[in-house]
């Protein structure tokens, strides 16, 4: 865990900027001694936020699993073959090949 104090980020933009983007970590600002801000890259802002967003689908995919609505990878694969079948027979019917 990176702590800095308010001061430094005021002071050293700069080196703590770059400190962020190296880690890739988050870097706690203190004031009077006492938690205030967290600072991270854009980055890792974004992937942090793509990783929440995330969560809501992992717990109802659970939640299906749980419940038995799933097929296995041996039944999605014969989906897939037989859609992709018929889409090749429409495809020969309609370019008559």
């Amino acid at each position: 865990m990176i702590i800095k104090a308010s001061a430094s980020l005021r002071n050293k933009y700069g080196e703590i900027s770059k400190l962020a983007h190296k880690t890739n970590e988050p870097i706690f600002i203190t004031k009077n001694g006492e938690g205030d801000l967290v600072l991270m890259s854009i980055e890792k802002y974004e992937r942090l936020m793509s990783e929440i967003k995330l969560i809501p689908h992992l717990v109802r995919s659970e939640i299906d699993i749980e419940n038995g609505n799933y097929i296995t990878y041996e039944d999605f694969k014969k989906e897939l073959n037989e859609e992709y079948e018929d889409k090749v027979a429409e495809d020969d019917e309609k370019y008559e090949v």
